[in-house]
């Protein structure tokens, strides 16, 4: 998706929120979408109190105004995924907008209901087109070294596209 400006409204589920956390470019997400939305499910999920990687960024992002919380409902079509998941496409698809999320099931349930999806990966790799960042293999690395999975093929993948080699 090359031009995701124009993508709104983009919601987000926990995972990316968590993992461009953890590797300190959470404020990536401003950069490139400007305001986004996180479900109710999402910020309870995230907003836990208890300093986990995520939960003090989304809070200033939300105190902040760049992070709209919203509520939606979900159906059965979403029922085999996580609350989060589920919220985060249930809005998504009520509002025609981009869902950034991470997991899987999730992803397989939006293509299979015509959803825009993208991961942490597509965020890191629009951010390297966009000069935001310079290299996203050490980015890789870090989601990586911090236990968040990524596919060898999506790395690779992911690598190619930006220009970088594997190390």
């Amino acid at each position: 998706m090359d031009d995701i400006s124009r993508a709104k409204p983009v919601v987000l589920d926990a995972s990316p929120v968590i993992g461009l956390s953890k590797i300190g470019q959470f404020d990536l997400l401003q950069q490139l979408f400007g305001t986004v939305a996180v479900t109710s499910k999402v910020r309870d999920e995230v907003l836990r109190g208890d300093g986990q990687p995520g939960d003090c960024e989304l809070g200033m992002a939300i105190e902040g105004g760049w992070v709209e919380v919203v509520d939606a409902e979900t159906n059965s079509d979403f029922s085999k995924l996580g609350a989060g998941e589920a919220a985060t496409l249930a809005y998504a698809r009520k509002t025609g907008g981009l869902a950034v999320l991470d997991d899987q099931g999730g992803r397989s349930h939006a293509k299979a209901h015509g959803l825009r999806v993208m991961g942490i990966v597509g965020v890191l790799s629009v951010a390297k087109r966009r000069g935001i960042v310079g290299k996203i293999g050490p980015l890789l690395d870090e989601l990586q070294k911090h236990d968040f999975f990524l596919s060898d093929d999506l790395v690779e993948a992911a690598l190619a596209e930006a220009g970088e080699s594997q190390s």
